[in-house]
């Protein structure tokens, strides 16, 4: 008896939801303003944007994701991309705005270019 409420209770274990499951999701973190592009660049989630405050920024990212940085020689990224070793790659771009704010692009490589994706797809 004691070993099939076990195996019941190992069973109810498996089976039930998890209590991360909310988790996985974008959620929004506070930083000093001043660690905003720290945060971007060395952080493993992935930071799809934050707000203009002053002082403290809200910045909005997905942990369960991780994503990297990386810098690449544009000539070597060039020949990468002609030779279709790129394609299907997800990519996040820091886009220097003309106002002097800067803000977050995300693309995806297709063989003719490069396509506009949303966060959400850059996360899948």
């Amino acid at each position: 008896m004691k070993k099939l409420m076990l195996c019941l209770g190992l069973l109810a274990a498996i089976a039930a939801p998890s209590s991360n499951a909310h988790a996985c999701a974008a959620n929004t973190y506070s930083s000093g303003a001043s660690t905003t592009m720290d945060q971007l660049y060395k952080s493993e989630c992935a930071v799809y944007g934050w707000d203009s405050g002053l002082i403290t920024k809200n910045f909005t990212a997905n942990c369960c994701i991780t994503s990297v940085w990386i810098r690449v020689n544009y000539n070597d990224w060039a020949a990468l991309h002609a030779a279709g070793k790129l394609e299907g790659l997800r990519y996040q771009r820091v886009i220097n705005n003309s106002d002097g704010s800067t803000s977050i692009g995300f693309r995806k490589v297709n063989s003719t270019g490069f396509t506009v994706i949303s966060s959400e797809d850059f996360s899948r």
